[in-house]
């Protein structure tokens, strides 16, 4: 499974849409910029949040996200109360203990804590910005910026791209219900989209 996901990953981050990853991931024109519209629909469609789905607010940004994805895709971060990013244990072996880990989030169990990377600092790479269908760039004056959300126990970063649509519905959707559906501790997600969208050009 760890080799397939390499594999695919490799596909994903060095290539255009091959055939092979099309055919794995269920991919659509990845080189095709989409409109926030479009994936408002989307998301809406696959039973997700869209008010938490940000963008990089630039090229630099854009890449700085790329190089955080040091295990593959699809990912997620995890961050505590303190900022810190945890470790999540065994999510070297398969992505498929990150949906265990959605699911236990509140117990409090993972590997260990990564001091080198805050999240106040990584979310200085996003914005949101408003989710309607348009054909022009969205001015800077409508940008969000984010910022930490210091009630939350946990904030988790998921990163997906529209035009992967069967890992959005194998993987983004359920991760993002079963961590919002927890009782017993707060956790903020916030949703990376990593497609060239039309309405913000500076990538």
């Amino acid at each position: 499974m760890k080799k397939i996901f390499a594999f695919v990953s490799l596909l994903f981050v060095f290539s255009s849409c091959q055939l092979v990853f099309k055919i794995v991931a269920g991919v659509h024109d990845c080189n095709k910029p989409s409109h926030v519209g479009d994936l408002k629909k989307y998301a809406i469609k696959l039973g997700m949040h869209y008010d938490n789905i940000v963008y990089p607010l630039d090229s630099n940004a854009f890449q700085r996200t790329h190089m955080r994805l040091t295990r593959g895709f699809p990912a997620m971060d995890v961050f505590n109360h303190e900022g810190y990013r945890i470790i999540v244990n065994d999510t070297a072996i398969c992505s498929n203990p990150l949906s265990d880990f959605t699911k236990i989030i509140c117990d409090g169990k993972f590997a260990g804590i990564d001091s080198s990377r805050r999240l106040d600092v990584e979310l200085a790479d996003y914005i949101r910005i408003p989710m309607i269908s348009s054909t022009q760039a969205v001015p800077k004056s409508s940008y969000e910026f984010m910022k930490m959300d210091t009630s939350a126990d946990y904030t988790v970063i998921i990163y997906f791209m529209y035009c992967v649509r069967r890992m959005n519905k194998e993987y983004t959707a359920p991760w993002e219900k079963n961590l919002l559906d927890q009782k017993n501790c707060k956790v903020n997600v916030l949703k990376v989209s990593l497609d060239k969208t039309v309405e913000i050009v500076n990538y």
